[in-house]
């Protein structure tokens, strides 16, 4: 089963339903619902072998996890950590700008200054064309 033959797969709009049967699929494994068994058969009896061999895939990775649950003497610590651990003071804009790599700070300096450039020669082009225009109407006029 290749990659791009499932991703093709599930792009198609008229395949929705696969995607849903995914979406319930998972929902079974994660309640530990029968469910999932019934669904690969599902698919099985529909020719949908790639399908079915996901949805196979996604079993085998399930029963490869156990579930884990952490000790009580982890979730205190943690607990006490978090409540105790001291607030962190919001970080300005300045600040954060002088945090950045020294390299990135010029090439913004050099990036802002040729966009304030272009934008000062576009406002005076624009102004001297303005002009330019009054004055060839008063030529024209006189």
């Amino acid at each position: 089963m290749h990659l791009s033959s499932l991703s093709s797969l599930f792009r198609r709009p008229s395949q929705r339903w696969q995607r849903n049967l995914l979406m319930a699929h998972a929902d079974a494994l994660v309640v530990g619902s029968p469910a999932s068994e019934q669904m690969r058969a599902a698919c099985a009896r529909s020719g949908e072998t790639e399908l079915e061999t996901l949805l196979a895939l996604a079993e085998r990775i399930e029963r490869a996890m156990p579930p884990v649950t952490p000790s009580e003497q982890f979730v205190a610590e943690l607990r006490q950590r978090l409540l105790h651990a001291e607030k962190q003071q919001p970080v300005s804009l300045w600040g954060r700008v002088q945090r950045l790599p020294l390299r990135t700070r010029v090439a913004a300096g050099i990036g802002g200054a040729t966009l304030t450039a272009g934008v000062v020669i576009l406002a005076t082009r624009s102004v001297y064309d303005a002009l330019g225009n009054r004055r060839n109407r008063r030529a024209i006029t006189a």
